[in-house]
């Protein structure tokens, strides 16, 4: 889907969830709740991983981080790849 790329792409420059979720939802992409989901299916095979970022206040953001694989994917066969993965 449209939003797992996002997701994937925003990994591999590690952008904070909060950030993509929120221009998603703005632009009328997908709302947040479909980029946290999105966010679970491609954390569970070990595709993404999250680190905690403190904010002054509030609950720490999510910065999204691409695994080695990810990371190193050609972008040009990467959908094949997370479809195999998936």
């Amino acid at each position: 889907s449209i939003v797992a790329i996002m997701l994937i792409l925003a990994a591999r420059n590690e952008v904070l969830l909060y950030d993509i979720s929120k221009w998603g939802d703005d632009t009328g992409i997908a709302s947040k709740a479909t980029f946290s989901r999105a966010k679970s299916a491609l954390e569970d095979p070990g595709l993404i991983e999250t680190e905690k970022v403190p904010i002054d206040v509030g609950r720490p953001r999510l910065r999204l981080i691409a695994t080695d694989e990810l990371a190193t994917a050609d972008l040009k066969t990467l959908s094949t790849e997370i479809q195999s993965l998936l």
